[in-house]
């Protein structure tokens, strides 16, 4: 018996999976994780272990174990699914609900940051297993210990070999449900020891005859006789009796179980393969809804349903956990399957062609009952948002699946539709702005694919979102902004002209008009201000033949005004640069439907007022904003974090050296930034260095590092094109104008002087 020092309280916060009752062996393995995590782990920072093995090793069953055998350690159990942001934040979303901190469902930054500062000021010890390693240095206050699996850069790392010829007969037994009459002990161990022999010593495959057994209701004899005369694949070969092929006979084993599944467990368990590969909600699979020709899931009785899983559970294809709903008193069920078994589906269904796109199909129509279609202009409520985290993993997933088929998948219009809805303007504005370019590139393509006409709404409504993406991320992805911009604009026109004029209302007409108003957004991106107000100017006629009563007004009278006076400063006409600014945002004061875009309009007011000279006031303004920011975003979202850069580079600017240091630190030093552009952490590291060098007593060294650092990423970032836009700002004295060109212009602080003949 081991002699532990210390034991901590019993934990009263527990989130992880269920304990695996088949667990066996891995003793000394566990003692060294206990020895790593608590025994030489420090308090003054994080530890964290790697467990690295081969795909079904028993790497996060291990780490199961872990939490429940030395719970009494720990204040606090964490488990955490981290191969995908979305995930990672809805694993934050139920430790929130779990600690109190909140009650809802849906999770966005602000709920993230709210349970990291919990982790920073609990000063409890709680163990974060699976945690994502960017995030382990979040963690500064309290004794965190980590189980990571295949991550890099970790303190220390636990290798796991499968199992021996004894240990794995050991965890065939315990798994098998009962023992036939008239079978001797001794003679199903020595048959359990030869299946391991047969099939090798990887616990996920042991768990796959077991599977069998169960399912076939044999013995283990009867196992090993059906295996050698059931495979064809082993049938050709000239094999001695002890030569066996190891990864046929897996294969083989593989085939045998999923042969015994009833047909809805066998679609249901292909269903799986295009899913991500944990947290499969059963309520998402059995919907509320039941569309007409969509015979499974959805039509299936809930205990039929039960049934099927059950049997896929026996099999071992799957795991079943039940966690507690968020109403009270109400238990969510959810599933799992292993990424290898995943792999090994895909595989047989790629032998199958029809049955793959069948199957591929069913999860379409599958997530598209599920998943209403909405506008993906406009941001959605927390009901929809919930939603969306919940399916973003599996319709990633299953674009990766897509991407590898080579074409051999021939996805259906609904799919670019549900990717379209899934990734519209909402998830961009939660943050996860790549994420949403993934699935929206993705149903252009599909469409492309297809060979659907150019000329639709859903085209355009995608290029509209994925314009705003891009332009969102500076002049990396510029040029691609513009491009997709001048595309939308000619399919919204398109669609417009394609209208029989009876049919044509104000709404038509508005969209081809918004189109036009978001092209300029990518111009100012380039400076091209004389053709922004050749574009605005025809807006403003078309507006005003529409009438003044039209819906959405005074929304597009205020984008009118903000961006002219954009044009007007360039120009060098001060006041009327001021008037319009004004005017801009009297117009989006009394348009704006939701908070949001008040207070995106009121970042962009503030620092244009800071160019016309209104210094106090564009900083009060900002820092107004930064607090809305804070509030609805969080500190790490991209929105929040350029306000707060902002706010430092005004002050710099307005020689508040000290207090400039602090904003523009707190930008650089934030962790974890969420998808933070190169070109923002490029322009804080200039103002940061111009701090550094200026500032009493200065710090010549560290600003010269972070000048040099910043100027050769602004140079590389100039590459991406626009020099014959920029070479008139190419002096030293102009380096300012060049650090805000590389950001979105709604970020800048100097607007260029058209340049005189």
């Amino acid at each position: 018996m081991r002699d532990f020092r210390k034991r901590y309280s019993r934990p009263n916060r527990n989130i992880l999976l269920q304990r695996n009752p088949a667990f066996i062996g891995r003793n000394k393995d566990l003692l060294r994780l206990f020895d790593i995590l608590v025994e030489e782990g420090h308090r003054d920072k994080p530890t964290s272990c790697v467990i690295r093995g081969i795909g079904g090793v028993g790497k996060t069953q291990i780490a199961i174990e872990y939490t429940h055998l030395y719970q009494s350690y720990y204040d606090a159990i964490f488990w955490l699914r981290a191969e995908e942001d979305i995930e990672l934040n809805r694993t934050f979303g139920a430790i929130g609900r779990k600690l109190k901190l909140f009650d809802t469902e849906a999770i966005d930054q602000p709920k993230v940051e709210k349970i990291q500062d919990w982790l920073q000021t609990t000063g409890k010890s709680f163990d974060a297993s699976n945690y994502k390693y960017t995030e382990i240095e979040k963690i500064k206050d309290g004794f965190l210990s980590s189980i990571i699996s295949d991550e890099w850069g970790m303190d220390h790392v636990l290798p796991l070999e499968p199992f021996d010829t004894d240990t794995g007969s050991k965890l065939l037994l315990r798994q098998l449900k009962s023992q036939r009459k008239g079978t001797s002990e001794a003679g199903v161990r020595d048959d359990a020891r030869k299946i391991c022999d047969l099939i090798g010593g990887l616990p996920l495959w042991i768990s796959q005859a077991s599977g069998y057994i169960n399912l076939a209701g044999c013995t283990p004899a009867e196992y090993i006789s059906n295996l050698s005369v059931s495979s064809d694949i082993l049938g050709g070969l000239n094999l001695g009796p002890n030569e066996w092929a190891y990864d046929r006979a897996v294969e083989t084993t593989f085939d045998a179980t999923i042969g015994r599944l009833s047909r809805e467990a066998n679609d249901l368990l292909f269903m799986l393969a295009f899913l991500n590969h944990s947290n499969i909600s059963e309520d998402l699979l059995l919907g509320e809804n039941t569309a007409s020709g969509l015979a499974f899931p959805h039509a299936m009785k809930k205990s039929r349903f039960t049934s099927v899983v059950t049997e896929l559970a026996v099999g071992q294809l799957v795991r079943r956990e039940r966690r507690e709903g968020q109403k009270k008193g109400k238990q969510t069920y959810f599933l799992s399957i292993h990424k290898s078994l995943q792999e090994g589906l895909i595989l047989k269904l790629n032998k199958d062609t029809k049955r793959r796109q069948r199957t591929f199909e069913k999860v379409v129509d599958l997530f598209r009952v599920s998943y209403p279609t909405r506008s993906r202009l406009e941001q959605s409520g927390p009901k929809i948002w919930s939603l969306t985290q919940k399916v973003l993993p599996h319709v990633l997933h299953m674009i990766k699946i897509l991407d590898r088929s080579q074409s051999c998948i021939d996805p259906p219009l609904c799919f670019a539709e549900l990717l379209a809805d899934v990734g519209g303007i909402n998830l961009h504005k939660q943050g996860f702005t790549e994420d949403a370019r993934t699935l929206l590139k993705k149903a252009n393509e599909i469409l492309d694919y297809r060979k659907e006409p150019i000329e639709t709404t859903l085209r355009g409504d995608i290029l509209t979102v994925l314009g705003v993406c891009n332009d969102s991320l500076g002049i990396s992805n510029r040029a691609e902004g513009l491009e997709v911009r001048r595309k939308a604009l000619e399919i919204r026109q398109k669609v417009y002209n394609n209208i029989p004029e009876p049919q044509r209302d104000i709404k038509d007409e508005l969209a081809v008009i918004e189109a036009e108003e978001e092209l300029t957004c990518s111009l100012q991106n380039f400076n091209s201000f004389q053709e922004v107000r050749v574009i605005w100017k025809r807006c403003r006629q078309k507006y005003e033949h529409l009438g003044e009563d039209v819906e959405f007004g005074f929304n597009l009278l205020g984008k009118y005004h903000s961006r002219m006076a954009y044009v007007y400063c360039y120009e060098g006409n001060v006041e009327k640069a001021k008037e319009y600014a004004r005017h801009g945002r009297e117009y989006v004061s009394q348009a704006v439907s939701t908070k949001a875009l008040d207070v995106d309009f009121s970042f962009e007011y503030a620092n244009l007022l800071f160019q016309l000279g209104d210094h106090d006031r564009a900083i009060e303004l900002q820092i107004e904003v930064l607090e809305a920011r804070i509030k609805e975003c969080g500190n790490s979202n991209v929105l929040t974090m350029q306000s707060r850069l902002n706010i430092g580079i005004m002050k710099y600017l307005s020689d508040k050296l000290l207090e400039a240091e602090e904003c523009i630190k707190e930008v650089l030093f934030q962790e974890p930034k969420v998808q933070w552009p190169v070109e923002n952490e490029t322009r804080a590291k200039y103002y940061l260095s111009r701090v550094l060098r200026e500032k009493e007593p200065p710090e010549p060294e560290r600003a010269e590092m972070l000048g040099a650092e910043a100027k050769a990423s602004l140079d590389s970032l100039l590459q991406y094109g626009g020099w014959d836009r920029i070479r008139e700002y190419q002096s030293a004295d102009d380096l300012p104008i060049l650090y805000d060109y590389i950001v979105p212009w709604t970020c800048r602080l100097r607007t260029p002087r058209m340049p005189h003949p």
